[in-house]
């Protein structure tokens, strides 16, 4: 070599020795932060992407940091082409000499799958431009077709998991099918969930249709009757916020698999908005929600259940976005059965309920002791359950658990909307017994709407009543009140009871509220002002006016209080005789 020549191969090995250095510091690097520092070889991400090849060649400039694999050097260079082998000294100097010459480099040649590149020939090339800071290379281009793409970014797992995805779409067709669907999942052994999902989809419509279904059209059903109604929900309620760098078929994967568990531990049929509500509250990993959870349990941990000032009024029609022209607002009613005679009178007024409602009924027995159950009690109360809604045309199950009966339905009323009781134990008189009170419990903790149904009620609805005081829970009364009186055509009666008013005094600002609220519907409405003492004024014109069901707001003031200084809503349950729906 000429002197020259031997000086600048001497400095070109010593760059190729720090790029040497570059690549092991590199590779450190890489362990710690997680970042792929290998090539990604293409005849693999071919096979599993299932990509086709193309024939044409193009000549242009691509950015250099869009190469992310190798045809058949991939164990030779890192990530960012820096040399792994001592071996190719040599050649990496020659070909940083001929680039710093007057000859320069040709291009080289690489595949392009989606936005990525994959060198055939080049290696070198690339590596010594990169050290030299070039930002694009010239390159002669085959394109290659894939349904997945992939991006500079993507590690070696993102590789397998859209991989994944490819063969998900061979065998589905959904991108056919449904253009618009995106499955995309975050995670490995998703997809084979989803095709599980499909699959058992398929055979319950075969049983269905007593015939073998094609698997497109068993797909296109999964898709439009399962998937969609679920990523409706995620949509609206906007559910992936609490869930970063997630997807909506991560979500939906989660919450069937939530709903299912909850169903094998229940017993019963859980509704899909009401368990992704509750898997949100539960799982999600936000601080405001981790907070949440935790001020709840110290909560529930250092305070006595009959002192727990229950959820905030409106909760319950806040989850669930009901509205006045809902189709259905109580899909699912939980009625708790006791066993005794006189304890199915609730059984009847759920099932009134359900079928005007098209409700699913979730019945509830609470034990004394888990290991009585199952016995010759329980087993009777099955069967008179199942046979007394199966007369009637009504879905349901039964279930057992053991526990406190006020804990045990407080628990479980997050999946219903609406729970039925037999009045067997209104809240007595006395402050200390009032403690002690499981009903008085209920009314507190459950957000959920209670109707208390007194022994020997009958089944009748055609007058409701709505005693309204202004409170923010007698509103919910008076959304709940109106919604049955527009779509059960009950005639409505609204009462005011004034406590304590000067005779003569015709003041009525809450009715003005309420009339506010009614003019917006064609109702006709009784409007009742009366004097006295609100419970004892309640029970009377629930009497006199021959009203079939009462509607009031729950407890108004601090448990604390309630307690010892009693209240409206205890007063009503101790002396009507009608059934009460407490609203809170």
């Amino acid at each position: 070599m000429l002197d020259n020549e031997k000086i600048g191969f001497v400095s070109a090995s010593m760059d190729f020795q720090r790029a040497r250095q570059k690549a092991a510091f590199e590779s450190i690097l890489s362990r710690i932060t997680g970042k792929p520092s290998s090539l990604i070889p293409y005849d693999e991400v071919r096979r599993k992407l299932r990509a086709i090849e193309g024939s044409s060649l193009r000549l242009q400039d691509i950015p250099i940091d869009h190469i992310i694999g190798s045809v058949n050097r991939y164990q030779d260079f890192s990530r960012s082409f820096l040399p792994l082998r001592d071996s190719d000294r040599e050649r990496w100097a020659g070909v940083k000499l001929a680039n710093e010459s007057f000859r320069g480099l040709d291009p080289i040649q690489v595949y392009k799958l989606g936005d990525s590149y994959f060198v055939i020939d080049g290696h070198h090339r690339i590596s010594v431009a990169r050290e030299n800071g070039a930002d694009m290379i010239q390159a002669y281009v085959t394109e290659v077709r894939s349904k997945v793409a992939i991006s500079p970014e993507d590690r070696p797992e993102d590789i397998i998991l859209k991989a994944e995805y490819a063969d998900f779409l061979a065998i589905t067709h959904i991108d056919e099918i449904r253009p618009e669907a995106n499955l995309l999942v975050s995670e490995p052994g998703g997809y084979n969930q989803l095709l599980e999902h499909i699959s058992v989809h398929r055979y319950y419509m075969g049983i269905e249709q007593k015939k073998e279904i094609p698997y497109r059209e068993a797909v296109a059903h999964w898709y439009d009757v399962v998937y969609l109604p679920v990523a409706k929900i995620i949509r609206s309620r906007n559910l992936l916020k609490d869930f970063p760098k997630r997807t909506e078929a991560d979500l939906y994967l989660w919450i069937m698999d939530y709903r299912a568990a909850l169903e094998k531990e229940l017993s019963w049929d859980i509704n899909t908005d009401q368990a992704a509500i509750q898997f949100v509250n539960r799982f999600s990993p936000r601080l405001n929600q981790w907070i949440n959870r935790l001020v709840n349990r110290v909560v529930d941990w250092i305070t006595p259940d009959p002192f727990e000032p229950g959820p905030a009024a409106g909760q319950w029609r806040a989850e669930r976005q009901v509205s006045i022209s809902s189709d259905h607002i109580f899909r699912n009613i939980l009625v708790a059965v006791t066993g005794r005679p006189q304890g199915w009178s609730a059984l009847e007024w759920a099932v009134e309920f359900a079928k005007r409602e098209k409700a699913h009924l979730a019945g509830l027995h609470v034990l004394q002791n888990e290991k009585s159950y199952p016995n010759k009690l329980t087993e009777e109360i099955r069967e008179r359950f199942t046979n007394q809604i199966n007369s009637a045309g009504v879905a349901g199950r039964m279930a057992f658990e053991a526990g406190s009966t006020a804990r045990v339905i407080c628990e479980r009323a997050h999946w219903v909307d609406l729970i039925v009781l037999r009045l067997s134990f209104p809240p007595p008189s006395r402050p200390f017994s009032r403690i002690r009170s499981g009903m008085r419990q209920l009314i507190t903790r459950c957000s959920t709407p209670l109707l208390l149904v007194p022994a020997d009620s009958p089944v009748r609805l055609k007058k409701v009543l709505l005693a309204y005081d202004g409170s923010p829970k007698a509103d919910e009364a008076l959304f709940l009140s109106t919604y049955l009186a527009l779509r059960w055509n009950m005639d409505f009666y609204v009462l005011y009871a004034k406590p304590d008013t000067k005779p003569g005094n015709n003041d009525r600002p809450p009715l003005i509220k309420v009339e506010k609220y009614l003019s917006q519907f064609d109702l006709s409405t009784y409007y009742l002002v009366k004097d006295g003492n609100p419970g004892e004024v309640i029970v009377a014109e629930s009497e006199s006016n021959s009203i079939d069901l009462i509607v009031m707001g729950g407890y108004g003031f601090n448990p604390f209080f309630e307690l010892f200084l009693g209240s409206t809503v205890d007063k009503v349950l101790v002396k009507s005789q009608k059934p009460v729906l407490v609203c809170r």
